[in-house]
């Protein structure tokens, strides 16, 4: 499967390896770097390597994969059993992949070879926005085993946006046993993934659209400049996407997450937005954070060891203004008075003159994330974005 699994624009692979999965990453010449195998269950065997796609809405490319167990015993005609895991590889960004999450299973067996099966048998998982909320679902073929009446469904189990799904949410019977799922996209262009079926018994492919109601998803944009120093402010484009036909009037807000003081403050211009049906439409969010104070030093005791020569300069002046018959001091006594007043003078600047006043407070420095939620009646979605503090 090839995709690009590190953001360096040149094409990876995901391939299925001897107990596990693992990334090549190009070099953007035809080679490829091996990176580390990520381990499936055990006992467990790769059956495909069914696609690629950010799940989890980090920016990462993710890997899904197919794995099966069959095991049986007495022969080639006795007891078997099978099961399935569709298995979602989180990536970390660099080529590397978290540890294996088992995102939908099913299991069945047979008493021998000529015998019923029992249980069911998931196939062809496909990963789509399949409300309108902006978090990917996903949908795949399930086939259900009885002895009387064997069925064929495809179900949709929404995402919780973190690699995470709610579980079964919807499921369609189709009548058709020699079926699959094919492929999804939007194809009546109203925001909303549809189905794509290949009915192998017919031979032709059938459409599925897609009837969920109107909704809305909510992305927040990169702070823009991406990191402020305190006191300084940034903004975010808040974009609201509609699908399935959506056009009521969406009401905004904001919260950040920090409980440091003077921590960052939001706030959203217009407060409110309607997108066209199947159109967007995008508010501005304003983050400000609080500059620091300067902070006044008090007198210390050098200072004051410093005032006390002004009370004598002053006694010295009157001494000498104290007897003006006196012809050496008469000629004193306007030089002596001078020198005092510039040394007073001097000895003021070199105390309090030296030292800038210390910054205080203002908004610590670190990462903030700051979520806007839209409001619509009783539908409600949020996008979170982060603001780097210095």
């Amino acid at each position: 499967m090839a995709a690009d699994f590190n953001s360096d624009a040149k094409p990876d692979l995901g391939v299925d390896d001897s107990g596990g999965v693992r990334i090549l990453l190009g070099a953007g010449d035809g080679t490829f770097q091996l990176e580390p195998l990520a381990a499936i269950s055990s006992g467990f065997s790769v059956w495909n390597v069914d696609g690629a796609a950010d799940i989890n809405g980090d920016g990462k490319g993710d890997l899904v994969v197919h794995t099966m167990q069959f095991s049986q015993s007495g022969g080639s005609e006795g007891p078997r059993s099978r099961t399935d895991h569709i298995s979602l590889f989180l990536g970390n960004g660099d080529g590397t992949l978290q540890s294996e999450r088992i995102v939908a299973h099913s299991a069945s067996s047979k008493a021998s070879v000529f015998a019923h099966a029992v249980g069911d048998s998931i196939d062809s998982p496909v990963f789509a926005d399949y409300d309108g909320d902006g978090v990917v679902d996903l949908a795949l073929w399930r086939s259900i085993f009885t002895s009387t009446n064997p069925g064929e469904s495809f179900e949709i189990e929404l995402g919780r946006g973190d690699g995470t799904f709610a579980g079964t949410s919807k499921s369609f019977t189709y009548p058709n046993r020699l079926a699959l799922l094919g492929a999804t996209a939007d194809l009546n262009q109203d925001q909303l993934s549809d189905l794509i079926i290949k009915d192998l018994y017919g031979n032709v492919a059938a459409v599925v659209l897609n009837t969920s109601p109107p909704n809305f998803s909510l992305s927040a944009g990169a702070p823009s400049p991406a990191s402020v120093s305190a006191g300084h402010s940034a903004n975010s484009t808040v974009t609201i996407n509609s699908a399935g036909g959506f056009n009521s009037e969406v009401q905004f807000s904001c919260t950040v997450e920090s409980s440091v003081a003077l921590a960052p403050t939001c706030s959203l211009n217009p407060s409110s937005a309607t997108p066209a049906a199947n159109g967007s439409a995008t508010t501005t969010l304003s983050m400000s954070t609080t500059a620091p104070s300067s902070a006044a030093i008090s007198p210390g005791a050098q200072t004051i060891f410093y005032a006390l020569w002004l009370p004598i300069g002053g006694l010295l002046w009157a001494g000498v203004a104290k007897n003006p018959s006196s012809p050496g001091r008469s000629r004193l006594l306007l030089p002596a008075f001078c020198c005092v007043l510039l040394v007073g003078i001097a000895l003021e600047t070199a105390c309090g003159g030296g030292s800038p006043k210390p910054k205080m407070g203002g908004t610590p420095p670190g990462a903030y994330a700051i979520t806007v939620i839209g409001t619509a009646g009783a539908t409600q979605h949020s996008a979170t974005t982060t603001l780097a503090v210095q």
